[in-house]
């Protein structure tokens, strides 16, 4: 096993781009990373989230704000396309990600957070196609979101979390996201069980476990 220091390289850039369909995406999937990313940039780069729903429904909207602010992320932009329709609006998805790209700079952006192309939930599948499509010239990590559709992914990229970490992820994620309490998937216990598996593949305690398709060296 192969460790390399992205997380060093990547703070070396101006701004790291999270890119989200629903509030709460990033922070289930990789909530770990940015906290490593908030600690160990010492504000040295930007953490910019930008979700695509929840911008017309102002309870998810404040907690999407609150748990960014506990994550050491900016809440850049949050739109207001409509959950489970995003097919329907791919190419105004991929219009506002280039506006998006334009407004911040190419150059300015160091990588970019995404969803997986292969995950099975339709609005997650169309950021992560539009991803790529326009940030061709970027290096892109993409996330996995354990759901009932059990499409996790095999990861060819781990970031160890230390337990400290992982314990504040999770308490962010109840102390934040109220609402999501009504979904019976929404349990500690199935936060911690997948970022202990992705630890064990990778001898340690707890792990984030991410895919990235394309890493010139």
């Amino acid at each position: 096993m192969l460790q390399i220091p992205i997380i060093k390289y990547i703070l070396k850039q101006k701004s790291i781009l999270v890119l989200s369909a629903h509030c709460d995406d990033a922070p289930i999937a990789c909530g770990g990373l940015l906290l490593r990313l908030k600690e160990e940039s010492k504000s040295s780069c930007r953490i910019l989230s930008v979700v695509f729903s929840g911008g017309d429904d102002e309870v998810r909207k404040k907690e999407e704000e609150d748990a960014a602010k506990y994550f050491g992320v900016e809440l850049y932009r949050i739109f207001s396309f409509p959950d489970t329709g995003f097919p329907n609006h791919w190419y105004e998805i991929k219009t506002n990600l280039f506006r998006l790209r334009e407004e911040l700079g190419a150059d300015n952006i160091g990588a970019v957070i995404s969803p997986r192309c292969e995950d099975q939930h339709q609005d997650h599948r169309i950021i992560a196609e539009n991803a790529w499509r326009i940030f061709r010239n970027h290096m892109i990590f993409e996330y996995e979101l354990q759901k009932y559709e059990g499409d996790l992914s095999k990861p060819n990229l781990y970031v160890e979390i230390p337990k400290e970490v992982a314990e504040k992820k999770i308490q962010i994620l109840m102390e934040c996201y109220k609402s999501r309490i009504i979904h019976n998937w929404w349990k500690e216990e199935n936060f911690e069980a997948l970022m202990r598996v992705r630890g064990m593949e990778i001898n340690t305690e707890f792990a984030e476990g991410l895919t990235a398709r394309k890493i010139l060296i």
